[in-house]
């Protein structure tokens, strides 16, 4: 609707979807992601086999800006995403090998699944914070596929990552 509204009235429009970030100064979750893993408390949900694809908060803003003003990206629908793709347990694992501590556990992903659709129901004020953390739209992300083609961004906008996973976990982690 907004593309069309835009086109009618000759606004122009890029629409940006932006991969799952992280980063220095990113307080929301990855703290304490860092901090579970530091107290060996984190815990990957299933196989740990599902890929993602993680976006540096620095390569972002810089794709934004790229986009802003672009004649060439009126009207697309562009990915903004990192350039490294690897599984979940990757990912986890990488921190933990940064922060030199063994690697997080895996518990069954079917059980806690079922659990956390049993937790829909329970009023807020009875779960403690990690019990809160327990929903099926966290759980499922854990059974998911988190890759995004950015060929499109490569090519209208000139955008490329500068960043790799492992050069950017390292700047999170030690900024955390």
């Amino acid at each position: 609707m907004c593309k069309e509204l835009c086109f009618k009235l000759d606004i122009p429009l890029t629409i940006l979807r932006l991969g799952l970030m992280y980063g220095e100064g990113m307080k929301y979750g990855w703290t304490d992601v860092i901090s579970s893993i530091k107290k060996g408390q984190m815990k990957i949900i299933g196989d740990g086999k599902p890929l993602i694809q993680l976006s540096y908060v620095h390569d972002i803003i810089r794709g934004i800006y790229y986009s802003m003003g672009n004649q060439s990206a009126f009207g697309e629908t562009i990915n903004l995403c990192g350039g490294d793709v690897c599984s979940i347990s990757e990912v986890f694992n990488k921190m933990a090998d940064i922060l030199k501590v063994a690697h997080p556990g895996k518990v069954p992903y079917k059980p806690l699944y079922l659990l956390s659709l049993g937790l829909i129901h329970f009023p807020k004020f009875l779960k403690s914070k990690r019990i809160k953390l327990i929903t099926p739209h966290r759980i499922r992300f854990f059974k998911e596929n988190h890759v995004y083609g950015i060929a499109k961004a490569r090519q209208v906008i000139n955008f490329f990552p500068d960043h790799d996973l492992n050069s950017g976990l390292r700047r999170m982690i030690s900024n955390c």
